[in-house]
Parts: C-alpha cells; sequence; structure tokens
C-alpha cells in the first residue's frame, strides 16, 4: 500500500495524515515564532510551523523574543524566517494569523482558505466558547488531520453565531525594534490564547 507523503501507517494497516498549524505574522522574526514554539511544545502530535507576509528570509528569531519563548518552556534557537507562499499554505489545516491585516493578507494569497484562516486571538476565543467538553466528544477514531479539519469547521461556524469585536483586541502588538516592555506585552497576548488552543486541541486527542 502507498502511504501519502507526510502520512503515518497505523496498526491496522490505514494511513494517518499529520495535524498541521501554520501561524503567520509579517517577517516571521517575532510573534509568529514565538506563537510556533509554544504551540508546539504544548501539541506534541502537531506539526506546528511559521512564516511571514514579508519575511525575513533566513534570519533567526529577534533576541528578546527568543529569551521569552525560552523563560516559558520552549525553544526558537533553530527558528530561521521564510516567506510565506501558497503552497505553504495548502498544507496547512488551520492558520493563526497574528493580526488581521495578516489575515487578509493570507486570503488574498490563497482565497479558498476562508474557513481554515483565524488570528490567533479570534480563534483562541472562538474555541474556549465551544468548550473542552463538546471537542473533547469528537470521534477519537480520526486521524489526525480529519480531527484538525473538524475542530476548524466547528470554530467557523461559531464565527458566524458569536460576534466577536472587528477592532485591535484580536490583533497581537508587532514588538519588532521595539523596546523589551513592548516584546513583554506581545508576549501576554500571545501567550494565554496559545494556552487556551494547547487546552482545547489536547481535550479533543491532538
Amino acid at each position: 500500500m502507498t502511504v501519502p507523503t507526510g502520512a503515518s501507517t497505523t496498526a491496522d494497516g490505514s494511513s494517518s495524515r499529520p495535524a498541521r498549524i501554520l501561524t503567520v505574522c509579517t517577517g516571521n522574526v517575532c510573534r509568529s515564532p514565538m506563537a510556533e514554539a509554544w504551540l508546539r511544545a504544548g501539541l506534541a502530535n502537531v506539526e506546528v510551523a511559521s512564516a511571514g507576509t514579508g519575511a525575513l528570509v533566513g534570519g533567526p528569531m529577534e533576541p528578546i523574543g527568543a529569551e521569552i519563548v525560552r523563560q516559558l518552556g520552549a525553544d526558537a534557537s533553530t527558528h530561521r524566517a521564510r516567506q510565506l507562499t501558497g503552497p505553504i499554505l495548502e498544507g496547512a489545516g488551520l492558520v493563526l494569523t497574528l493580526s488581521r491585516t495578516h489575515s487578509a493578507e493570507v486570503l488574498e494569497l490563497s482565497p479558498g482558505l476562508t474557513r481554515r484562516v483565524f488570528t490567533l486571538r479570534e480563534f483562541a476565543a472562538l474555541i474556549d466558547d465551544l468548550g473542552v467538553h463538546r471537542l473533547a466528544q469528537l470521534g477519537a477514531s480520526d486521524d489526525p488531520e480529519a480531527r484538525l479539519a473538524k475542530i476548524v469547521d466547528l470554530a467557523s461556524l461559531q464565527r458566524t453565531a458569536v460576534r466577536l469585536p472587528a477592532d485591535e483586541s484580536l490583533d497581537v502588538l508587532d514588538p519588532y525594534r521595539r523596546p523589551q516592555a513592548v516584546w513583554v506585552s506581545s508576549a501576554r497576548q500571545i501567550r494565554p490564547a496559545v494556552l487556551t488552543i494547547v487546552h482545547a486541541l489536547s481535550a479533543a486527542g491532538l
């Protein structure tokens, strides 16, 4: 039997495709690597990556951010920035942007991804509103990719039912080339959202 690229084979011989999350900001050296590192640290069975709409390609994460990430239990030392592309987007089951502007840029690049694109804080709010109990009832027999797709579909439906504020409260502050206090403020917006998402996806078996 041929297993699709990126898939593994389960004990019963069926293929299991991984769940993939992509975080997106501008330069891919500040906000999206922070979110990526903390999501990866909390979700051992999910592939997490990041990219930038105007990436500083090949650049490492900014040192202040890398240190904040390290202090809170993750590692971004090997991170290198990369430019967002259509193929990168198409490979992700969930795209978490760090601002509404990034969401718009993602959808300009790949218009068909509307149901899979959320700001980080938007998705956290929607998934929290759905409740861990409801997510825990999703089919545990699904492969990770299918399970993530179910969660994303629920969040997308929830987006039509819940009126979240369409303002900067859904964005994460950009700390690039700004003082450490701004980095701390940015991290304090990212970290709770990541923890909410990790808790919810873990309850759903990811």
